[in-house]
């Protein structure tokens, strides 16, 4: 069976970078595209892809979890606008 997501989320730095460079997506620090939606065109159809901070950053630091908080939101409209 062949997977056909129609959103992507990179939970970090390492998976952001890996599906940009899958996608052939300008590649970008984290933190300048981290919840910003990136919609491309697959041999599978439409995909929207949304880089966003690993949650493990928030033990690291705690004035991250507002920023993770944002992004997962972004998550649900990427989800609703399908």
């Amino acid at each position: 069976m062949l997977i056909k997501p129609k959103v992507i989320c990179a939970l970090g730095n390492f998976a952001r970078s890996y599906i940009f460079e899958k996608f052939g997506l300008k590649y970008d620090k984290i933190s300048n595209v981290h919840g910003k939606i990136f919609q491309i065109n697959t041999i599978f159809g439409n995909v929207k892809i949304i880089p966003m901070y690993h949650p493990a950053v928030a033990t690291y630091n705690p004035n991250t979890k507002n920023t993770l908080l944002a992004d997962f939101k972004m998550i649900k409209k990427a989800i609703e606008r399908n």
